[in-house]
């Protein structure tokens, strides 16, 4: 739940320098391969609900993968790298896609950031199996 709420905060972080710093709009697709401006309420609950969604995906690696979070780390970059590109696919401005695929960047890096460090902190390492005592040789 913290995530979800770093999360949020992120992306409310990051459509207030868009906008009010650099005067940007950001666009988001909606459907039809056409782009709409980014409400600030849908673009917290979107960043919230991808951080739960992560963190079930995490807690399912750590059961069942031999290396959960390198392969929880790559998941999510190939997941951030798509959702940055993806304004490019539509019309609309050029500074409102950037902006965009910035805000889904800083979104992907907080979850990936975020969830590592908890899923390093509730882990641990197994020690090697003790090896077998060799027979005494005289």
């Amino acid at each position: 739940m913290a995530t979800a709420l770093a999360t949020a905060t992120t992306a409310l972080v990051a459509l207030l320098v868009a906008r009010g710093v650099f005067r940007v709009g950001v666009w988001l697709p909606d459907g039809d391969r056409s782009l709409v401006d980014a409400s600030l309420g849908r673009l917290m609950l979107i960043s919230a609900i991808a951080a739960l969604l992560a963190t079930a995906f995490l807690h399912t690696l750590l059961v069942t993968a031999s290396r959960p979070r390198r392969l929880f780390t790559g998941t999510v970059a190939l997941i951030t790298a798509v959702a940055a590109l993806w304004p490019f696919g539509g019309g609309g401005p050029f500074a409102g896609q950037v902006a965009a695929a910035a805000v889904a960047f800083a979104v992907g890096a907080t979850i990936c950031g975020l969830l590592n460090v908890a899923a390093a902190s509730s882990t641990r390492v197994r020690p090697p199996p003790p090896r077998p005592a060799k027979p005494f040789q005289s």
